[in-house]
């Protein structure tokens, strides 16, 4: 099985990385959060719900959704940080 768990090394770059109720992988977060956390990876993780419309894997492409934009905002906000002024 390909994985990106087996190329993270404690040179890889900050992440931010969220999933939601639908996301087929979901169930995948806990594992790259552990990893991130054993190569001591600086890193956000979010869940993102939706009361109107069950979110799905890549919900955050749909530009009209409050739930996208709340992540893409929470998204540039982490990487703000390592951005060097």
């Amino acid at each position: 099985m390909v994985t990106p768990l087996n190329h993270i090394t404690e040179s890889y770059p900050p992440v931010f990385y969220f999933t939601a109720p639908k996301d087929f992988l979901r169930e995948d977060a806990p594992k790259l959060g552990a990893k991130l956390l054993e190569k001591d990876i600086r890193h956000e993780f979010r869940f993102f719900t939706n009361k109107e419309k069950e979110l799905g894997h890549v919900f955050n492409l749909d530009i009209r959704s409050r739930a996208a934009k709340e992540c893409n905002d929470a998204q540039a906000s982490f990487f703000r940080q390592f951005i060097d002024a």
